[in-house]
């Protein structure tokens, strides 16, 4: 499961977060969620953690990667 969408915004996983902006590893999310540039919502029912996918795409906007 990558992608969840409660009350109309989409949630992704650090890992399609990292394949969106073209990371190697998911270090690079981390630096950004403690930047504060990206910001988490956990999921206590299914026990991970998401980012929002419109602050994912603002940034690969940014970054210029086309995805």
């Amino acid at each position: 499961m990558s992608q969840i969408n409660i009350e109309n915004r989409s949630y992704v996983t650090k890992a399609f977060a990292r394949d969106l902006l073209g990371y190697a590893n998911t270090n690079s999310i981390d630096h950004l969620i403690r930047s504060g540039k990206l910001s988490v919502f956990q999921s206590t029912v299914l026990g991970r953690k998401f980012l929002c996918l419109d602050e994912v795409k603002k940034l690969a906007r940014l970054h210029g990667v086309s995805k």
